[in-house]
């Protein structure tokens, strides 16, 4: 497994605590400074105080639409991060939710552990790339 670029920050939003716990542990021992969010509730001020380069958030969750939450997140910052869907879900209605939403990559859980972490780093240096139109 490639190590992710060094100090790639990632802030995992799940509300399975144990998928959230494994993905955050994946991400750290591949180098990535993680946060690991389980109620959906805290994941915008979570996003605020940490500044993630990535949020790889699950977009089924109980207590929120995580897509609606996305959204909020790719708006709310002042630093728009990379959005990676890492979901149960990966149906095609799914994906064109997720796509909808702003969402920038779509995994299903339980795919390799290096597809999932090739993901995140694409998806970090995709986000640490000035958009010209910003200026």
């Amino acid at each position: 497994m490639g190590a992710a670029r060094a100090g790639l920050k990632v802030l995992v939003v799940d509300d399975y605590p144990d998928a959230a716990l494994a993905l955050g542990l994946l991400l750290e021992a591949a180098g990535c400074r993680v946060r690991v969010v389980t109620d959906p509730v805290a994941a915008e001020p979570a996003a605020r105080a940490f500044a993630p380069d990535v949020v790889a958030l699950e977009v089924r969750l109980r207590r929120a639409d995580g897509c609606a939450l996305a959204r909020r997140l790719a708006a709310g910052l002042a630093r728009r991060p990379a959005l990676v869907a890492v979901t149960g879900y990966a149906a095609a209605a799914v994906e064109e939710r997720c796509r909808a939403a702003g969402i920038d990559r779509l995994l299903a859980k339980g795919c390799p552990p290096a597809a999932l972490l090739a993901a995140v780093q694409a998806a970090g240096r995709a986000a640490a790339v000035p958009n010209p139109w910003d200026n």
